[in-house]
């Protein structure tokens, strides 16, 4: 029975889901998303939460669908991240913004265009281009600026609840790890996950765990400064490590993320309640 259902997937589903063009594949998740998000978000509040798991595997499912060729191995978890976690953290950076109609209109106008970008993006990794072409090189370019407002949406909804330090500190750490293995593999992707992506990952998410437990007793004057500075570490180290990674001229380069440094430093001392 198992093997009859793999045969009819093979020869027709997936067959069938070939022989439409990559971009109508990305256009069709792109706009079905939004479709969904659009009629999701007229669920109100309280039960919002409802449709959580829902949007994480409709968004599994059209990145699937998306990019179906040359799916191996951990490319089935590192290529989903991205795709996954903004559909949910979109979806639900909804109910931080006023509830009006011009609000959801502009809010679902938005999603197709970053779920394409992203899914292009993953597409470039998934393929397997030449470190050396600018193709490549715009790609890593985009998927960490991706990565960075995933990153700054998940923080500033985390930090909207009066949570417990330790949830907060093991949220961000857990949300870090899963981030940094997908950027890390971008640096040289392949079919498995090399150990060495694991040991930095899981140092990403135990520095930027105690980041935020360090921040959530410090007392700003202001609401946003937390999820501003917490992101800004991460664009930090992230990018301070990919380059290194990367053999990219670490001495000069780096010069960039220190300007970013100062800059949070400032930030963290003028919005800090002395």
């Amino acid at each position: 029975m198992i093997h009859q259902l793999q045969a009819w997937w093979k020869d027709h589903v997936r067959k069938n889901f070939l022989r439409l063009p990559k971009q109508l594949r990305y256009l069709l998740s792109s706009f079905i998303g939004a479709a969904a998000l659009f009629a999701g978000v007229a669920v109100p509040s309280p039960f919002h939460w409802i449709l959580v798991p829902f949007f994480g595997l409709l968004a599994y499912f059209l990145c699937w669908f998306a990019l179906i060729e040359d799916l191996h191995k951990d490319e089935w978890y590192v290529l989903f991240i991205l795709p996954v976690t903004w559909f949910v953290l979109w979806y639900l950076s909804y109910y931080i913004l006023p509830s009006r109609l011009f609000t959801r209109l502009a809010f679902t106008a938005i999603f197709p265009l970053i779920f394409y970008l992203i899914l292009s993006t993953m597409n470039i990794f998934n393929v397997g281009v030449e470190k050396g072409i600018q193709l490549y090189r715009a790609a890593q370019t985009a998927n960490q600026l991706l990565m960075i407002v995933i990153y700054y949406l998940f923080t500033l909804l985390v930090s909207a609840f009066d949570v417990h330090w330790a949830f907060l500190g093991v949220s961000v750490g857990v949300f870090s790890f899963v981030l940094s293995t997908q950027l890390f593999w971008s640096l040289d992707p392949q079919e498995i996950m090399p150990k060495s992506v694991w040991q930095v990952s899981i140092l990403a998410g135990i520095l930027m765990g105690y980041t935020m437990i360090l921040l959530s007793f410090l007392p700003f004057s202001l609401d946003t400064p937390r999820p501003m500075i917490i992101t800004g570490v991460f664009y930090v180290f992230s990018g301070l490590f990919a380059m290194y990674k990367d053999e990219v001229a670490f001495r000069y380069r780096s010069r960039e993320y220190l300007v970013i440094f100062v800059i949070l430093f400032a930030a963290f001392l003028l919005t800090l309640r002395w």
